[in-house]
């Protein structure tokens, strides 16, 4: 089995308040058959924009996917820092 692919790079988001980019739900639209006792979504598109509401699970943040876009664009992640005698250098 291969590495798994982050949410990030997959669909190009993350949580712009905790920078989380997994348990991200979004607001979408589908296509579904309507029967007399309910509805059905029979596989197809899902769609989405940069203006649809997405909502971060982890810490309860919500905003568009575009606000979650531009916080995948700008995420840095912290490099660790290793103590190397009395000197702290980056890895």
């Amino acid at each position: 089995m291969g590495a798994r692919m982050s949410v990030c790079k997959a669909h190009g988001v993350r949580c712009s308040s905790c920078h989380s980019d997994h348990n991200l739900e979004i607001e979408a639209v589908v296509t579904v058959t309507l029967y007399p006792d309910g509805a059905v979504h029979e596989g197809g598109d899902v769609y989405w924009n940069e203006n649809s509401s997405i909502y971060c699970s982890d810490c309860h943040h919500g905003g568009t996917v575009h606000e979650f876009q531009l916080a995948a664009e700008t995420f840095r992640p912290r490099r660790k820092m290793r103590i190397i005698g009395s000197s702290v250098r980056g890895t």
